[in-house]
């Protein structure tokens, strides 16, 4: 796979991650209405194709981080339905996005993800994740 190079402010936010301080930007999206993370994975897949960045990985070769084509990408990977003991209140969901806040991304796949809770209240929750190489510096 041929590497593609990685800004250098974006290559900063990557090598500034560590488990006590994560470079990770994460969002909650609350929505009146219920969907699945099925139809959730369809829109983001439309709108989110045409950029590369989101399909790239980062791999690092002689301590320099650079961006590769993830070889097994799909959309699907990188959306995850919250299926087992889902927050049913504010304080439970408070809970669940502090522990995201904390945990690292998968390093094998794009830096991003997201949690579709398909029934919160009457409604739906997603939480975002994002590392910072993809959406600061001049990457975007």
């Amino acid at each position: 796979m041929n590497p593609i190079p990685m800004d250098p402010v974006d290559a900063a936010w990557w090598r500034m991650d560590s488990p006590t301080n994560r470079m990770t930007i994460v969002g909650v999206l609350r929505f009146d209405g219920p969907f699945t993370a099925e139809d959730f994975t369809a829109l983001l897949a439309e709108r989110l194709a045409p950029f590369e960045r989101f399909r790239l990985r980062v791999r690092s070769k002689g301590g320099r981080p650079h961006w590769e084509a993830d070889p097994d990408f799909a959309f699907s990977r990188q959306v995850v339905a919250q299926t087992e003991n889902p927050p049913t209140n504010d304080e439970e969901l408070k809970l669940l996005v502090a522990e995201m806040m904390s945990a690292p991304l998968a390093v094998d796949r794009p830096p991003w993800q997201f949690l579709v809770i398909e029934r919160f209240g009457e409604g739906s929750v997603v939480i975002g994740r994002l590392h910072h190489a993809i959406a600061d510096g001049l990457a975007l």
